[in-house]
C-alpha cells in the first residue's frame, strides 16, 4: 500500500474517527474489488486540487481549493450498470451475511463526505477504481480545528459488547471506545451475541448494536438479548430508520438510538447517560 501526505499547512475540518471510516471503508472495498489470493495495489495519496467553473458543474460542487484524498486499486472495476447505485442506502453487491464490505455500501461515505460539505468523485474501468474525495479548505482551518479539539469527550470505564457485522465498523467502534476507556467485545452478528450472553457475559455492562444485521435482524436481538438479561443497557445504531421504528425499539427495551455515523465526542455522552441512569 503507498501513502502520499500532503502540505501540513492545507487544513481541512473534519472528525478525524469519520474520516478514517471513510478511509478504512474504501480500503476494504478496494481490497474485495481485487480479490482474495490475488496480487493488486492499493494506493492512499493526498494533493491540493483546485477546482474550477467546469470541473465543478460535473461534480455539482462549488469551485475553490479543496485537499483531495484519494483511494484506489488495480481490481475489476465498478459495471456500468450499477455506477448510479453504489451511494444508494442498503445497495450492496456482497452476498448476504457476507462478512466484508461496508455498512450501508458507500452510502455511509457518501453521507460522512456531505457533513464535511465535500464532494465525491468516482473513475472506474477494467483496470482499477478510484474514489476521489474532495474536502474544502479552510481559511480559518486552525481557529476551526482548536474549536474541535474544545469538543467534549466524556471518558468512562466498563466493557461493552458491539454487535456488529460489518469489519469497518467494528474497527472504528473498537478504537473510538477504546479511547473513551472502555473493553471491548465483538460480536458479528445477533445470534453470535446471544450465544457469547448465554455462555460467558464477559461482565457487559453495555451492548452497543446495529439494527441491520444478518441471520437476525436487530429487534429481534433486542428482544432475546434483555430475555438472557433483564437489566442490560442497550443503544441501537443504524444508518437510516423512521420515526415509528426508533419508538418502538425504545419501547422494546433500548434506552438510546443513535444514527450513524457519530462522532466520539456524542457516542461518549450517549453511553455516560446510558450508564447514569438508574
Amino acid at each position: 500500500m503507498k501513502v502520499e501526505i500532503f502540505n501540513p499547512n492545507d487544513v481541512i475540518f473534519v472528525d478525524v474517527s469519520q474520516m478514517v471510516q471513510v478511509i478504512l471503508n474504501l480500503a476494504l472495498n478496494a481490497r474485495d474489488a481485487i480479490g482474495d489470493g490475488k496480487s493488486g495495489i492499493i494506493s492512499i495519496s493526498t494533493r491540493r486540487r483546485v477546482l474550477g467553473k467546469k470541473n465543478a458543474e460535473a461534480l455539482e460542487a462549488v469551485p475553490g481549493r479543496y485537499v483531495e484524498i484519494s483511494v484506489s486499486d488495480t481490481g475489476s472495476g465498478i459495471p456500468e450498470k450499477i455506477q448510479d447505485r453504489i451511494f444508494d442506502p442498503f445497495f450492496t453487491t456482497k452476498s448476504k451475511g457476507a462478512r466484508k464490505g461496508t455498512g450501508l455500501g458507500l452510502a455511509i461515505v457518501h453521507s460522512i463526505v456531505k457533513n464535511f460539505s465535500g464532494y465525491i468523485e468516482l473513475k472506474t474501468s477494467t483496470r482499477g477504481t478510484t474514489f476521489r474525495i474532495l474536502i474544502p479548505l479552510k481559511k480559518e482551518g486552525v481557529e476551526e480545528v482548536k474549536d474541535l479539539e474544545q469538543e467534549t469527550v466524556i471518558k468512562g470505564s466498563g466493557r461493552i459488547l458491539v454487535v456488529e457485522d460489518e469489519l469497518t465498523l467494528q474497527i472504528l467502534l473498537r478504537e473510538m471506545l477504546g479511547e473513551l476507556g472502555y473493553e471491548v467485545e465483538l460480536a458479528g452478528d445477533g445470534m453470535e451475541a446471544i450465544e457469547l450472553l448465554k455462555k460467558r457475559d464477559f461482565g457487559i455492562n453495555l451492548v452497543i448494536m446495529d439494527l441491520a444485521m444478518p441471520k437476525m435482524g436487530g429487534e429481534e436481538t433486542l428482544t432475546r438479548l434483555l430475555k438472557i438479561r433483564s437489566d442490560l443497557r442497550v443503544i441501537v445504531m443504524s444508518g437510516l430508520v423512521d420515526d415509528e421504528t426508533e419508538t418502538r425499539l425504545l419501547k422494546k427495551g433500548a434506552m438510546a438510538f443513535v444514527k450513524k455515523p457519530i462522532t466520539i465526542s456524542a457516542l461518549s455522552h450517549v453511553i455516560h447517560r446510558v450508564m447514569q441512569w438508574q
